[in-house]
This record gives C-alpha cells, sequence and structure tokens, in this order.
C-alpha cells in the first residue's frame, strides 16, 4: 500500500508498505523506503556473516527487535511467498547460497521490525483515503535500495498512469479529468507501477 499526501504519521508519511503477512488476526507490512545506518552486522553481529554489511531497512515500530528477509528467490527453501513474486525468509537457506557463491546477498533485503494492523483496520484506512492500494513491479522491492523519495518516484508514476487512463478514456473536460482521477484513484483494487 501507498501513504496518501497529507498522512502526518511520522512512520507513514510518504511511505509505502509492503504486506508480507495478511489474515483474521490483521495485517503485517514492512516500510520500504525507509533506510536507516545499520548493517545486518550491527544488528546481529557474529550471526548472518554472509549478510554482515548488507543494509537494514527500518520495517515499522512493530516486533520485538526481530528481522525480516524479503527477496524474489522462489527457488529458495524455507522461503513463504507473499505475492506477485515477492518471498520473505529462508534466511538458512540463503546464508549457503551466499556463502557458496550461488546467490548474491545484494539480492536479499532486510528488514528490522515491521508495521502492524489490528485486523480490519488497514481496510478501514484504505476506504478513508489514508493509504491506496498499489502493485509494485518486483523490481521496487529487492536489493539495497529504498531511500524516502522512492514515494514520489511511484507517485509520479501512477499520476502518469492516471492521466493515460483519463485521455484513454476521452476525458476531454478538465473537470471530467479532476474527477476521474478521484474515481480511479479510489475505486480501483490495484494499479500496477
Amino acid at each position: 500500500v501507498m501513504s496518501e499526501p497529507g498522512n502526518f504519521d511520522h512512520y507513514f508519511l510518504e511511505s509505502l508498505v509492503l504486506i508480507v503477512q495478511h489474515d483474521e488476526r490483521g495485517t503485517k507490512g514492512v516500510l520500504l523506503n525507509h533506510g536507516t545506518p545499520w548493517t545486518v552486522e550491527d544488528l546481529a553481529p557474529g550471526q548472518l556473516e554472509q549478510f554482515a554489511a548488507s543494509s537494514v531497512f527500518l520495517g515499522g515500530d512493530a516486533g520485538r527487535d526481530t528481522m525480516i528477509m524479503v527477496h524474489g528467490e522462489e527457488m529458495l527453501p524455507g522461503a513463504e511467498e507473499i505475492g506477485n513474486g515477492a518471498y520473505k525468509g529462508g534466511v538458512s537457506s540463503a546464508v549457503k547460497a551466499v556463502a557458496a557463491g550461488a546467490l548474491p546477498a545484494e539480492r536479499l533485503k532486510f528488514f528490522y521490525k515491521s508495521v502492524e494492523f489490528l485486523p480490519n483496520a488497514l481496510a478501514l484506512q484504505i476506504e478513508s483515503g489514508v493509504f491506496r492500494v498499489i502493485e509494485l513491479s518486483p523490481a521496487w522491492l529487492f536489493g539495497q535500495n529504498g531511500q524516502r523519495s522512492m514515494w514520489q518516484d511511484v507517485r509520479k508514476k501512477l499520476e502518469r498512469a492516471e492521466s493515460r487512463e483519463i485521455r484513454a478514456k476521452g476525458g476531454s473536460r478538465l473537470e471530467e479529468g479532476l474527477g476521474a482521477a478521484g474515481e480511479i484513484g479510489r475505486a480501483s483494487c490495484r494499479e500496477r507501477v
């Protein structure tokens, strides 16, 4: 999900959240664009040698000193698919694959803590316009990028896509275009970037 402009919660201000778990107990995700000065070695000294220099991103404010590893490695034993070619977990298999030279460490992304929503809370925030549901290409998710500007980059791509959609629908009058843009943002279940 993507926070909409005007969200003043310091964690969600201009944020992209990758949903990693959604069930009857609630929703859990990680903030994609909150870098930290930490590395895996800083947070897990001597435990994950192959990932010692990997950056750690701030996933949120929930969880007790936990790290979540996200990647696009379908064949990694122990990994759990979270959707659209994204996976979490499989850390012990990743350690072995990186040590053997079969997998570059840069293709896995580590998050410290997560964000959590009570059951139906995220749905209510989407309905009220705090967040919008988008579907990001896996290229946005993996690797060692995750700058705060990522939100602005995604937003610009969405605006261009919305403009093309309005033109394709024949929205010639300005007020029709503005109305259609608002409806696209609210009515669409998934927008692809």
